[in-house]
């Protein structure tokens, strides 16, 4: 009997001492495995829909969450995406956008840049590296900060300045991100006309001489978790037929006119917003827009 406890007790170290060597391949296994390949390049898509959900995570992109993330065009394919880097590699970030190629990327290091930016059918990412209050694009009296027509632009983690003469970013029929960026100072502080399609998420928009954000000229904006205050007009202005503003988790306060205001035929969906402490109001809708303007569950007194 006592043989058989003894090997018993052998059996059973020999099992443990196997499940240690086990666990210690596995562990030096891990160690030595390559690291995960790195994320998809942000591409355009030719038709994406200014309504659908873009996951902002870099973590988390993927092509079928994001319309910059879609499959290279032919030309494209040949090259790959490259980083350019402002002022380590380019002394202004206009200089990066001459030389940039579509789909490049565009890093914006610290810094106070005296520049105003005109893009022409670009399809390029702008991002900010760093501390967004230390990177700022301060636009030269009486121009833009940021002029964009057609193309598809990523703008992210900037401070955007404009004086009162300008709007600070001004975007026609193309289709425009901004996300997490800071902009003021303009005459209006981002206008939207002819067609233009805009994804506006996580950015403060504040002290303008008139709006924060006007819309016009069939123009389509979706605003998600953003600050609008401190402006000199309404918060946000969206005219005529075939405009519209999807607004949601949202504070526009503090305004000398309403926080919203629609007319011309425009429509709007408000959802889950605090729209209080407005000069005018909370909202100010046109008789030929009230059948086209839905205000639901926001904070208004």
């Amino acid at each position: 009997q006592q043989q058989q406890q003894q090997q018993a007790a052998l059996a059973e170290q020999q099992r443990r001492m196997q499940q240690m060597k086990i666990s210690e391949q596995h562990s030096r296994a891990a160690q030595h495995a390559p690291s995960p390949p790195p994320l998809q390049h942000m591409q355009h898509s030719p038709t994406p829909s200014p309504h659908d959900s873009r996951t902002t995570s870099a973590t988390s992109r993927s092509p079928s969450a994001d319309p910059l993330l879609a499959t290279q065009s032919p030309q494209a394919a040949g090259s790959a995406r490259r980083v350019l880097r402002v002022p380590d590699q380019f002394d202004s970030i206009t200089a990066a956008i001459q030389a940039a190629r579509p789909e490049d990327q565009i890093q914006v290091s610290a810094g106070h840049y005296m520049e105003s930016i005109e893009l022409v059918d670009a399809v390029v990412d702008i991002l900010g590296n760093g501390n967004m209050q230390h990177i700022l694009l301060d636009a030269p009296a009486g121009t833009s900060a940021l002029s964009q027509q057609g193309g598809y632009v990523r703008i992210s983690n900037m401070m955007l300045r404009s004086n009162g003469l300008a709007p600070t970013v001004r975007t026609q029929k193309g289709k425009l991100m901004i996300e997490d960026c800071n902009i003021s100072g303009g005459k209006i502080g981002i206008t939207a006309e002819n067609g233009c399609q805009m994804d506006i998420k996580r950015s403060v928009l504040c002290r303008c001489e008139r709006q924060g954000l006007y819309l016009g000229g069939t123009s389509v904006a979706v605003l998600e978790s953003c600050s609008v205050f401190e402006n000199g007009d309404h918060g946000i202005l969206v005219m005529q037929g075939a405009t519209s503003i999807d607004m949601t988790k949202s504070m526009v306060s503090y305004n000398q006119g309403a926080a919203l205001a629609i007319d011309q035929g425009a429509s709007a969906k408000v959802e889950n917003n605090d729209l209080r402490n407005n000069v005018q109001g909370p909202c100010l809708v046109g008789v030929q827009s009230q059948h086209l303007v839905s205000v639901t569950n926001n904070l208004t007194t």
